[in-house]
Formats: C-alpha cells, structure tokens, sequence
C-alpha cells in the first residue's frame, strides 16, 4: 500500500487495556476470530507501516473497495492501546475555493456512503468485543472501555 495520509483517516476509535501490553498477539488473534465469524469473506492482510526510516509497525489491514479499515495494537509502558482507523485514498478535500467543486466530484453516493459504514461498523464491533475479552480475562470494569468512534461517519 502506497503512504497512509492521516489527512486521510475518515474516522478513528481506540481504546487503552491497562496493564496488558504483553497481550499484543492475543489482541490480534481475538480480532481475527470475531471478524471471521461475520462471514464477510473479506481478510485481514497483516500491513507493517511507518516512515521511510523509522519503526515498521504491523497492522491488520481489511479491504473493502476503496475503503481501507486498519487495526492495531500498539505497547506502551504496561498498557496496550488498541486501536482501528478508516481511510480512503480520496477522503482528503483540499481546502480554498475549489473544495465544493472537489467534493461534488469524489464525493460518496447516499449508498457507498451506508455501505462504507455497515463495513466500517463490522470492522469496528470486532475490535471492541476483541477488547471486551482482554478486559474480562484480566478482570478490568468495562465501564472504562471506549465503545464509539469519532470522525466524519458520526459515531459508530
């Protein structure tokens, strides 16, 4: 995959498991089986990504058309912060006079657009119920569990 502009995520969640950093792979894995069970027929393509000479990072990278929904897990300290990202290759609208015209023109239909959220909302359940299960095994209140996202879709 060519540069992933952050100008270019549509919309984000994360969520931080406390004390789990080591839990990273188990993360992964709880992922993969609750997208499976979907029965999408659409994969999670392991994407390592990050600058030309820094740190290579891995991602779990789902396709759908244009749409793109990349899931991580990312250690730091003792805790393990999850997260998930939409992109588009064209969500980015430059700004100045010509951003209406821009729009009018790369702009999604009222169906790609519910089509891109039934994808982007299948992606995203997975992830937090994968987090949902690193919660109870180590026994942390859910309550503290970040469930919705933010970004141009709304909350999902």
């Amino acid at each position: 995959m060519a540069k992933v502009l952050v100008s270019n995520i549509i919309d984000t969640w994360s969520t931080l498991v406390p004390g789990q950093a080591e839990k990273r792979k188990e993360f992964f894995s709880l992922f993969i089986d609750e997208f499976e069970k979907k029965g999408t027929g659409l994969e999670c393509e392991s994407e390592k990504m990050g600058s030309l000479l820094g740190e290579k990072k891995k991602y779990c990278a789902i396709r759908h058309g244009d749409y793109v929904c990349f899931v991580g897990a990312e250690k730091f300290g003792t805790d393990l912060h999850v997260n998930w990202n939409l992109y588009h290759p064209k969500a980015h609208v430059p700004d100045g006079i010509a951003s209406s015209i821009w729009r009018s023109f790369t702009g999604a239909s009222f169906n790609e657009l519910n089509e891109a959220k039934a994808f982007a909302s299948v992606v995203h359940d997975s992830a937090v119920v994968a987090a949902e299960k690193l919660y109870d095994q180590a026994d942390i209140d859910k309550k503290k569990l970040n469930r919705k996202s933010s970004g141009a879709l709304g909350p999902i």
